[in-house]
């Protein structure tokens, strides 16, 4: 390459050639430059786009399901609301509330014998029952209030031990009722304009 270089160089005078070997160095400096800031550019990284958040498992239910999983979270019971181990499986049986107004009513009695209050004690009857004490009495409906407010009280009243639920219908209960002297009594009550009387003993 130089010998044809120089067996075509020898028929230009100096002028030519020298600017001919100027536009071959400015050519040769320029391929130097762009081949130095192609080797010094580097690839550009992919830009990554930030992950979201993976989202919790109760924003992926539908709002029907998100709301009753809260409200079974709400009504999960407490530390201080479970059952202790020893009554785990135990099922407590609670009074009726038939069974609460008859050992009311009960205990109402024995207040008024008590209180040597015996019209109140009868006024707890049912309207046949009262009738059937005055018949036993000898005297009549209207003479049994002035028999009771004569009559003596003698002895200790009785003292309450407990009272258990025998039978319950619809409208009438019978309760058994044991006292301190380990005697018991059946008291059969009815159901009269919204409250309990006393129908026998």
């Amino acid at each position: 390459m130089l010998l044809a270089l120089q067996a075509t160089t020898d028929g230009i005078d100096d002028g030519t050639l020298d600017a001919m070997t100027l536009v071959l160095l400015v050519g040769f400096v320029v391929s130097l430059v762009a081949l130095t800031v192609l080797l010094a550019r580097k690839p550009r990284e992919p830009v990554e786009k930030p992950s979201s958040a993976p989202e919790s498992p109760a924003a992926e239910l539908p709002p029907a399901s998100a709301q009753r999983a809260r409200a079974e979270a709400r009504s999960m019971p407490g530390p201080g609301a479970t059952t202790p181990v020893w009554l785990a499986g135990v099922e407590l049986v609670r009074p009726p509330q038939q069974l609460s107004e008859a050992t009311s009513l009960v205990e109402r009695l024995l207040e008024a014998r008590r209180a040597g209050k015996l019209e109140e004690g009868v006024a707890l009857y049912s309207a046949p029952f009262r009738a059937k004490l005055a018949e036993e009495l000898g005297v009549s409906e209207d003479g049994l209030r002035h028999a009771l407010a004569q009559a003596r009280i003698e002895g200790d009243v009785p003292v309450l031990r407990a009272v258990e639920l025998v039978s319950s219908t619809e409208g009438s209960i019978t309760v058994r009722v044991g006292y301190a002297d380990r005697t018991s009594e059946l008291y059969r009550l009815v159901r009269h304009q919204g409250s309990w009387a006393i129908d026998s003993i």
